[in-house]
């Protein structure tokens, strides 16, 4: 972020930067894995996949004054991650044509112009239609250097070392108290990451003690239809719960 007339703006354009400068740090590191690989490193080298995801997520909404559950915090995350697809797409190309695409390029969905350009179908402020049209040009040409290049970890173990929010979850206090945002809340904010987002994403939910199972039930209900691939569910306190249970 950064100060503007008095007021705090997010930097796109460093995003931008940034995005590009580590698909190539991440393709240098695809060279390493496989080095080291204990199996078949040609599973490794044949999609170079990599994964640019986010962490301070609620962070950031806090420092910008926008509530987590709120059209305007979905908006922005959505143009966020739409910027780090679009850009490390382009920054993989830009490789391709210096190094080549991955041996599996020529096999895989991305020679299907509709289904490269799926996520252009959802555009951001800073990212649309046009752009991903551009760049179609440029993959069925050039191809990717990298079968994927964005994915969503939780980020917990990071995000505590740099002492940040985790991924784009909602921010936990200093007590382990979940800042309360609804469950339906929570979803939303997945399902726009989800839409700029190579890697499925899995959700964990943190729900209050009094969370009933019929809650509970339709809740996954709602992911399935959302696409969620995996979803992890704690009731407040559900784990002293547990333990009492088992003594």
């Amino acid at each position: 972020v950064r100060r503007e007339d008095e007021q705090i703006v997010f930097d796109f354009e460093q995003l931008s930067h940034v995005a590009k400068q580590l698909v190539r740090i991440l393709d240098n590191s695809v060279e390493i894995s496989a080095k080291n690989a204990v199996n078949d490193s040609n599973i490794i080298l044949s999609k170079r996949r990599i994964g640019i995801g986010v962490c301070g997520a609620a962070d950031l909404l806090i420092e910008l004054g926008l509530q987590y559950d709120s059209s305007l915090a979905r908006d922005l995350m959505a143009d966020i991650i739409a910027v780090i697809n679009y850009y490390s797409k382009e920054a993989s190309v830009a490789l391709a044509q210096v190094r080549g695409a991955f041996p599996l390029f020529n096999e895989s969905r991305y020679k299907d112009k509709d289904w490269t350009m799926r996520k252009g179908q959802k555009p951001t402020e800073h990212v649309n239609l046009l752009m991903w049209e551009k760049l179609w040009q440029k993959i069925s040409s050039v191809g990717l250097r990298n079968s994927e290049t964005t994915a969503m970890p939780p980020t917990g173990n990071s995000s505590r070392l740099v002492g940040a929010s985790s991924s784009i979850e909602p921010r936990f206090d200093l007590s382990g108290t979940f800042h309360q945002v609804s469950a339906d809340g929570q979803l939303a904010m997945v399902k726009v990451a989800q839409e700029h987002i190579d890697g499925s994403i899995s959700k964990t939910f943190n729900l209050p003690n009094e969370t009933t199972v019929t809650e509970i039930d339709s809740l996954l209900k709602k992911c399935y239809q959302a696409g969620l691939k995996g979803v992890t569910i704690f009731r407040d306190k559900c784990l002293n719960e547990r333990a009492i249970i088992k003594t």
